[in-house]
């Protein structure tokens, strides 16, 4: 329930901080990016490795 929320906060704060500056949601963005990438295909390799 909580990491739903988790999730829930942070479009918010994106949405925010890209209000405020886009600077600000780039810098932020490009973490959370590099992050996916480096998890994201771990995701994909799991249903096929059993």
């Amino acid at each position: 329930f909580f990491r739903y929320l988790f999730f829930l906060r942070i479009p918010f704060v994106l949405s925010l901080s890209f209000f405020f500056s886009p600077k600000l949601y780039f810098s932020l963005f490009f973490p959370i990016f590099f992050i996916v990438i480096i998890f994201f295909p771990n995701h994909i390799l799991k249903p096929f490795r059993f």
